[in-house]
């Protein structure tokens, strides 16, 4: 049985990949779907990120960073009762970069990037210290394990 989310979300990408938006004519930066597979493009799977790590109720923290080319901004997602601690980060510049997250020892990261094409975003491990490598003009939301 499909979960309804997914569910939804299927439906979501047939009736958008069947529009009007995403026939060759239109300017690829408009469009969230590939025309010629159906697949999401990086402006599809990154706004899926956000919408599957925020709700309402969420609550943004003082974030630094000690980079001009990574943005990062750290909140509080409310979930099951609990609030579980997440950061943004987004690569800004065309070179790959580095970011070490102090408040944690351990993270997980969702990357969408050029590895991942029109692939849903990739899950990163990092168990011991959580420094995530962001690759040119990536975006990743990283999850502080406790």
């Amino acid at each position: 049985m499909i979960a309804p989310k997914l569910l939804l979300r299927r439906a979501v990408m047939a009736l958008h990949c069947h529009s009007r938006w995403t026939r060759p004519d239109r300017e690829l930066a408009v469009t969230m779907m590939d025309w010629r597979n159906c697949n999401g493009t990086a402006k599809y799977w990154t706004l899926q990120l956000l919408l599957d790590y925020t709700a309402i109720g969420d609550s943004f923290v003082t974030t630094a960073v000690n980079s001009s080319s990574v943005y990062a901004q750290g909140y509080l997602h409310s979930v099951g009762g609990g609030d579980e601690r997440l950061v943004v980060l987004i690569n800004k510049q065309d070179a790959p970069a580095s970011v070490t997250v102090n408040m944690a020892t351990a993270c997980t990261a969702d990357v969408v990037d050029t590895a991942t094409n029109q692939d849903p975003p990739r899950r990163d491990t990092y168990p011991m210290v959580c420094t995530v490598n962001l690759g040119p003009y990536s975006i990743a939301i990283v999850r502080l394990l406790p």
